[in-house]
């Protein structure tokens, strides 16, 4: 943690010398996973033709020690309106974990029917194509909310939970779907492929990874995390 908080300021004091006018944060990562890669996601019919799927994050610390605040969009491949409305998703967190650890929660819908509640998700009759089991939080979108062909939709919530890889399960209307490549597996320490995983607030467990220091544009150095697997505590 401290290799990854001392890159984070190295990344920090470099752009505010060469770019001033840029937004700094402490940490920001930012990443996506798109339905036109076989690589990354499992998805059907308008999640995985037409306008296609895509899931994107925005994960930013204001400063040393303080709240992530994790934002994800969920639209079509082009950052446009999805083919068919998002029923609900689902978001692995860190196992176990629970409602006062997340807060601020910015949405489509109010809180209801054990929303923004950590919990284990099993595959039922509303989502019988989820892969397994998925412990997170559910997000439901409200119905007749304007129109549902038409919109991209985004979702936020804070957290002093690390992001970590981890997986995700959406549904929409008329039984499509969408889901991580890696839903049920984790990366080790030899991973060097991430594609099947979307960034999650995690347990902690993490190793920084060199090779994926990458310079972002937003003016902050991306790093690449690995998950042992959620919860999992350090030997």
């Amino acid at each position: 943690m401290k290799l990854l908080k001392l890159t984070a300021l190295i990344g920090v004091l470099t752009l505010a010398l060469g770019a001033p006018a840029a937004q700094a944060y402490y940490m920001e990562l930012t990443g996506n996973r798109v339905s036109t890669d076989s690589s990354q996601l499992v998805s059907t019919g308008a999640f995985g033709a037409s306008k296609g799927f895509q899931i994107a994050w925005h994960i930013t610390e204001a400063s040393p020690g303080g709240a992530f605040h994790y934002e994800y969009t969920i639209s079509g491949v082009d950052g446009g309106a999805l083919g068919k409305a998002l029923s609900s998703w689902m978001l692995e967190v860190a196992n176990p974990s629970n409602s006062s650890d997340f807060s601020n929660f910015s949405r489509v819908e109010g809180p209801s029917n054990g929303q923004y509640v950590p919990g284990s998700w099993q595959p039922q009759q509303g989502s019988p194509f989820q892969p397994g089991d998925l412990y997170g939080i559910s997000f439901d979108v409200e119905k007749n909310i304007g129109k549902p062909y038409d919109r991209s939709y985004t979702f936020s919530f804070d957290s002093f939970y690390a992001p970590v890889w981890g997986d995700f399960y959406a549904q929409g209307s008329n039984g499509v779907y969408a889901y991580n490549i890696g839903f049920g597996t984790d990366p080790d320490q030899f991973t060097t492929d991430f594609s099947p995983w979307i960034l999650v607030p995690g347990a902690g467990t993490m190793v920084p990874l060199p090779s994926s220091l990458l310079l972002l544009g937003s003016g902050f150095v991306g790093l690449g995390l690995v998950r042992f697997r959620l919860g999992q505590k350090k030997a």
